[in-house]
């Protein structure tokens, strides 16, 4: 395993982070050709954690160019998390609605759910079944990490998400969860090694949980 510095992430990560939500955006592949935006996927799924969860988010460093080449960017509660990242998407109601320039289904996609998300109101948890309701209060954290090749094959990914559980267990976090998509074959095999378990299978992919 390389000897690379891990550390948590913070605001002036959020370039890199742009530039590595977009390198590994297409199912762990790079999504650069299929986005006209190289931004849009980093506002959803990056930068809010620099700016609001940066206590359980950590970036992996380069040490040819000492910048952050991976991340695992997490919270401890998502239902407050997603409460906060709203506030930070509302400042974008204006450009997601009026750009219609989409270069693919998946851009498409990710302006609709930012849409969606706006319009959503923070008066009550919103489940999108009561199955939902209970994984999620079961398992309250959720993550996202994403390596770029030069750091990938060589024990990383174990190395951060070891870092990220471990500080979640000391913070009393009792279950965290993601999601992946079916066809990254890769990310699915890594998380079954890691420990987690199929919560609930989509057409997208699946939702996966991990007591701790």
């Amino acid at each position: 395993m390389k000897d690379i510095e891990i550390r948590n992430v913070t605001v002036t990560d959020i370039p890199q982070l742009f530039k590595i939500c977009l390198k590994t955006g297409d199912n762990g592949k790079d999504a650069t050709s299929i986005f006209n935006d190289p931004y849009i996927l980093g506002h959803y799924y990056a930068a809010p954690y620099a700016l609001f969860a940066a206590e359980t988010s950590y970036v992996a460093i380069d040490d040819s160019t000492g910048l952050p080449a991976g991340y695992i960017l997490g919270c401890t509660d998502t239902f407050l998390f997603n409460e906060q990242r709203r506030t930070y998407l509302k400042s974008l109601e204006k450009y997601v609605c009026e750009n219609k320039d989409n270069k693919s289904e998946s851009e498409a996609n990710i302006k609709a759910t930012i849409a969606s998300d706006i319009k959503k109101t923070t008066e009550k948890k919103e489940y999108n079944s009561e199955e939902e309701e209970y994984w999620i209060n079961e398992y309250p954290a959720h993550l996202h990490i994403d390596l770029l090749p030069v750091l990938q094959g060589c024990g990383m990914g174990h190395k951060m998400m070891q870092t990220f559980l471990n500080n979640l267990r000391n913070l009393g976090v009792k279950g965290v969860h993601l999601g992946v998509g079916g066809e990254n074959k890769p990310a699915c095999a890594f998380y079954e090694r890691e420990g987690f378990s199929i919560l609930k299978q989509v057409d997208w992919g699946f939702w996966l949980g991990m007591k701790l």
